[in-house]
């Protein structure tokens, strides 16, 4: 794109209303290269772990691109992290330096603490090399990162490595709402497969080109690195704001100014800012240009894709399930509101799927089992986790996903929850419901459902233990995935990022059952 469209938008990051910063593609590959020298100078070479800490900013694009010319896997960190937390993940995952967000005061002391940390750690190992520790941003004073220099005479002779399609890219993390967060790496060829299933559909007419792609997920999260993959394979323009705004109540409305500004025609929104979208209580929107709205993640409420159907006449909207470990495996498309009582997913091209019962048998069609994934887009397995691999990797190359449905005849897959803290769906008089594993003295682990009902006065106990019994096949081994235990609860404890907290939900259903 550098050579095709030099001077066309590669990346738009708002930091505040009047403060909009952008690269073009020929800037983005000038500034990539120039860090990418200076940090082979520095001792950086291919294999290298390298993690990044850092806001949602231009920096960021350019240090993803020049870490991967070189081949240095990246390390992305939940931006929001302490100092200690960063450490422990960078030790853990023998990592070589760290490129940290330099945009306020705030990142500038938890970057200089980081490095304090780590050179007192190195101290105490055989790692002879030095820890190498670089700032990004206004604040930096380092001039590679921001572009504020040419590449000097000694640079421009440093070679750049041979960077094969198998070797590590990235490395994510799991969210950690059931333990400690695992690494998920990825080699470049698995990150180009998972553009597949934007290609499909998002990205699929004779010109990409012109695309501007809005999502504001951090882009240290699948959920937001979509927009440098679709950047890098289509040339879409990838228009993102600030990790401060981030779940802000009323930033809807910066938003829409956004999209409209921008031109936008591709927007990722998640379900509250659908939700706050309805709740703006419009009924024409001034966005004549935006073609796809796509989301992911928890379910969305089907009134606020309603409103969004009949707000954009003519737009595709794209629910899709998918998981770090895999990228986008299914979705749901409607261009209209007749197919949203539909609740069926299609399975997207490359994508493998099968269901399996507790004793890992395929179950038959309209019965319930596991969702298991198989696809050039599936990562190799977690990084130094071998008892997680073998819980979840199959023969075959099958990858567990921990998630229930049911597969129908048309060929649609109907999600029903978790396993292992599942019941999504279930008797009406129920709102919420999470299982989790409880300590059993003869099964070593039992199953207890955590229930927020609509009503406890008119919540049974009883009746939805019956439900379950009926609902959930019995495998080889004699054991159902219904609950034996029932909880109500009035809310569930929460992750630092919203999600349901698996791993304290379990410790309180524990010693509730204890008492």
């Amino acid at each position: 794109m550098a050579k095709k469209s030099p001077d066309q938008d590669a990346c738009v990051v708002y930091h505040s209303q009047d403060d909009r910063q952008f690269l073009t593609f020929s800037g983005l590959r000038d500034r990539s290269l120039n860090l990418a020298k200076h940090l082979i100078s520095k001792g950086i070479g291919k294999g290298d772990i390298i993690g990044l800490l850092s806001t949602n900013c231009t920096e960021f694009f350019v240090a993803f691109l020049a870490l991967s010319r070189i081949g240095a896997p990246i390390l992305l960190l939940r931006y929001g992290s302490t100092a200690a937390e960063v450490c422990m993940l960078l030790t853990k995952n023998n990592s070589r330096g760290l490129l940290g967000s330099a945009h306020c005061e705030k990142d500038v002391t938890i970057v200089n603490t980081i490095k304090t940390l780590m050179v007192d750690e190195r101290k105490n190992t055989a790692e002879k090399r030095p820890f190498m520790v670089m700032g990004m941003g206004p604040r930096d004073k380092e001039v590679h990162v921001s572009g504020k220099a040419k590449i000097s005479d000694h640079l421009s002779q440093v070679n750049i490595p041979d960077v094969g399609p198998d070797d590590d890219c990235v490395i994510f993390f799991t969210s950690g709402s059931s333990g400690e967060p695992k690494p998920i790496p990825c080699s470049h060829r698995t990150l180009i497969a998972r553009t597949r299933s934007w290609g499909e559909f998002a990205f699929s007419g004779p010109d990409t080109a012109g695309t501007r792609f809005f999502n504001d997920r951090p882009l240290a999260w699948t959920g937001g690195f979509h927009m440098i993959l679709n950047m890098c394979v289509f040339g879409a323009c990838s228009v993102t704001m600030t990790t401060d705004f981030v779940m802000h109540r009323g930033a809807i409305e910066f938003v829409m100014a956004i999209l409209n500004e921008e031109k936008c025609t591709h927007a990722f929104l998640m379900n509250y800012q659908l939700v706050d979208l309805m709740h703006r209580g419009d009924t024409c929107l001034p966005l004549c240009y935006l073609k796809y709205v796509v989301t992911v993640g928890q379910k969305t409420d089907r009134l606020a894709i309603e409103h969004v159907l009949v707000s954009f006449p003519g737009i595709s909207f794209l629910y899709h399930y998918g998981l770090s470990e895999n990228g986008f495996a299914m979705y749901q498309r409607h261009t209209d509101t007749t197919t949203l009582l539909d609740e069926g997913f299609s399975i997207h091209d490359g994508i493998e799927i099968k269901l399996i019962d507790s004793g890992g048998e395929t179950v038959e069609t309209g019965s319930p089992g596991e969702i298991c994934i198989r696809s050039q887009a599936l990562f190799r397995g977690y990084l130094g986790c071998p008892s997680a691999n073998e819980r979840t990797f199959l023969p075959g190359g099958w990858f567990r996903t921990g998630d229930i449905a049911l597969s129908r005849t048309d060929g649609k897959v109907v999600l029903l929850g978790r396993s292992d803290d599942m019941i999504k769906r279930a008797p009406a008089r129920k709102r919420k419901v999470v299982v989790v594993g409880v300590p059993d003295e003869r099964l070593f682990e039992d199953l207890c459902a955590c229930v927020i009902p609509r009503d406890s006065n008119l919540f049974d106990v009883s009746s939805f233990s019956h439900w379950c019994q009926e609902r959930f096949s019995i495998g080889p081994d004699g054991r159902s995935l219904a609950p034996s235990y029932t909880l109500g609860f009035d809310e569930y404890p929460r992750t630092d990022n919203g999600k349901t907290s698996r791993k304290r939900l379990k410790e309180i259903a524990t010693l509730r059952l204890q008492k």
